[in-house]
């Protein structure tokens, strides 16, 4: 697979690493999509789309997220205010991604985007839990230097909540349904190498689900297997950090953590003054794959639900649209790559949709 790696060292002192599909020859009128991983699986979890990218007019950036191979540690005072649930956490995470985008488009010269916003621009989309990040970016304005988001805000085109669990955004968990609280081994090492299965696996869920959560499927289908499953043991090792899964991720699926991630979301998403002030000609488009775990579909209910209700009494919220792959799981992006760039390149330029 053809890609470039490097590392952006960036001013607030942090560095990360990140794989980039090169630009698109013949053109100028691509657009640059920033794909932050979920727990415990890396950026090279989206190695299928690199040489593939540029037959959708795209370029991506696959970043390890800080505290995975190649990237800053964190620190034990931000390892502490994780585990408590301290705001500094998400204004930090906005920083480091404000940062980290301006480094980009500078040293690349990505394209601005054309006068529809469809083509050219920068799109940042968060896989699984990487979208606790993006609502950090989108939460956080005032630690934006104003320079920094005037020169952002040419770019930016377009937000991607790719099959995020309800855990990304703070929301209301479900009982008995699998959640990331439930333990699927003694210890947290035997959680995560059990858990890498779970989390790409099919789940047969019914097609015309009404949003009733006992309805979800509770356990994996017996007759497909997990994606991971094919994978052999070095690809394993290259991709699956199950330790930093442990030291970062676990403790933001605590109660600390998740009541302030819920009130970043309603800032990010729903609050009218933070929205006008960040990116408010930023869209968001959702994707839920039908035949992910549980938590993807209660997030996007939950989403779509908040979202409906809003409109419907004509309270503010950011635009924000869905997208729903019917015969599809949480590694889509591995199993279908070509596909998941048709619905990414289809969503970059502003349709929602079911894909069959």
């Amino acid at each position: 697979m053809a890609f470039n790696t490097a590392i952006a060292h960036l001013p607030d002192g942090n560095h990360l690493s990140y794989m980039d599909s090169g630009p698109v020859k013949g053109t100028s009128a691509y657009t640059s999509v920033i794909m932050l991983h979920g727990t415990g699986f890396n950026g090279h979890v989206f190695e299928p789309l690199h040489d593939l990218a540029a037959q959708y007019r795209l370029r991506i950036f696959a970043v390890n997220r800080k505290g995975y191979t190649g990237s800053s540690n964190y620190s034990d005072a931000e390892l502490d205010d994780i585990r408590n649930g301290k705001p500094a956490v998400f204004d930090r995470s906005a920083i480091l991604v404000g940062h980290f985008i301006e480094h980009l488009v500078r040293k690349y010269d990505l394209p601005e985007p054309d006068a529809g916003r469809t083509k050219g621009g920068v799109v940042l989309l968060g896989w699984s839990m990487g979208c606790a990040t993006v609502i950090s970016f989108l939460g956080n304005r005032k630690f934006i230097p104003s320079e920094q988001y005037d020169f952002l805000r040419r770019y930016m085109t377009k937000l991607v909540f790719y099959d995020p669990p309800y855990s990304a955004f703070g929301f209301d968990g479900l009982s008995g349904k699998g959640t990331p609280y439930i333990m699927f081994g003694n210890t947290l090492e035997e959680h995560y190498t059990k858990f890498k299965g779970w989390a790409s696996a099919n789940f047969d869920h019914p097609l015309d689900w009404d949003g009733n959560p006992a309805k979800l499927a509770s356990q994996p289908s017996t007759t497909t297997p997990s994606t991971t499953d094919s994978w052999t043991t070095e690809l394993s090792k290259k991709i699956f950090q199950p330790q930093s899964a442990i030291l970062h991720e676990w403790p933001q699926v605590a109660e600390p953590m998740q009541n302030a991630l819920r009130q970043v979301t309603e800032r990010a998403l729903f609050d009218e003054a933070c929205v006008k002030s960040t990116f408010p000609e930023v869209p968001v488009a959702h994707i839920v794959c039908w035949k992910s775990a549980p938590l993807p579909l209660w997030a996007y209910q939950t989403m779509k639900t908040l979202y409906e209700k809003r409109r419907t009494n004509g309270e503010f919220t950011r635009p924000l649209s869905f997208i729903i792959a019917k015969d599809v799981n949480h590694f889509w992006h591995w199993e279908s790559p070509r596909e998941f760039l048709q619905c990414l390149a289809a969503a970059v330029q502003g349709n929602s949709s079911i894909v069959p």
